[in-house]
């Protein structure tokens, strides 16, 4: 039986989930009513995120031993069906001369033998066309049971990747609007006369870093999308782990520059008394 092609696409696609690290957690207890800080909620969002994602890697880790349960019943059930047909047809054969040789043997002349000859010439072509039919009937209903299945394994591939690309989409607008709060800040503090530079720089590099995983999750998406609607995925198979690979390290590599500049942002530091007095005497 031809092999289904999209499985190993849902299983490099489970390889490659992305998983985050977060912020440390704030030390200190809120008064009642005061706003939670940004990251703080940002942190929750993602650790609600996280828990999602590992019950969906649960569910999806059943359905794929389900359907690799259904595919070998299905395999197992159609090498069956063929060894059935294949005998039936040794074996109806066989009835049929039989037959013919109990005929022949009990024929009283020559006229009598040529007639059952004749008789059994005409019905071993019908017996042929019969089997060809039922055979052809036969190959259609086996190519529906794999079809359905292989229809099944797309599904499952296509609801896989696109789970995985929510939750990159949703990790970027997380850090878009997290690098606006950084941009707006950084715009107050150099109004109040704090040195901004490394930190300006950190955020640059973050909008950046955002801008190309923006654009590989871009990439992954449709190279999953032409995969799944591909009628020969393997050979797109290649594609769509590279560039889902490639998305995950970007958004990795996103997070990191945008925790680089709420450190940067931590440490942005006000002139001292000496800095001014020096300005002043310029």
């Amino acid at each position: 039986m031809k092999k289904l092609l999209l499985i190993p696409l849902a299983c490099s696609l489970l390889a490659v989930t992305p998983v985050f690290a977060q912020e440390p957690a704030p030390t200190g207890v809120m008064p009642p009513g005061t706003p939670k800080p940004p990251l703080r909620m940002m942190r929750e969002k993602a650790e609600l995120e996280k828990q999602q994602m590992m019950e969906n890697r649960q569910e999806f880790t059943q359905e794929k031993l389900e359907f690799k349960q259904k595919l070998q019943e299905t395999t197992t059930g159609i090498r069956e069906d063929r060894r059935e047909f294949r005998e039936g047809v040794i074996g109806e054969r066989k009835e049929m001369k039989a037959g013919v040789m109990e005929a022949l043997k009990n024929a009283s002349s020559t006229m009598e033998r040529r007639s059952i000859l004749k008789e059994a010439q005409e019905e071993r072509a019908e017996f042929r066309n019969r089997i060809k039919s039922e055979w052809d009937a036969n190959r259609l209903e086996f190519k529906g049971r794999r079809d359905a299945l292989k229809g099944e394994a797309r599904d499952m591939a296509a609801e896989r990747a696109q789970g995985i690309m929510q939750r990159l989409i949703r990790a970027l607008e997380r850090f878009e609007d997290m690098l606006g709060k950084i941009d707006s800040r950084l715009g107050t503090l150099e109004a109040e006369g704090a040195d901004i530079a490394d930190a300006a720089a950190k955020a640059d590099a973050a909008g950046s870093a955002l801008d190309d995983a923006t654009e590989a999750v871009e990439e992954a998406k449709a190279a999953i999308e032409a995969a799944a609607a591909s009628d020969t995925p393997k050979e797109e198979m290649d594609a769509v782990r590279a560039t889902v690979r490639d998305a995950v390290e970007k958004v990795k590599a996103a997070h990191a520059a945008l925790k680089a500049a709420l450190e940067a942002l931590k440490q942005a530091s006000f002139p001292t008394l000496d800095d001014v007095t020096e300005d002043t005497q310029e």
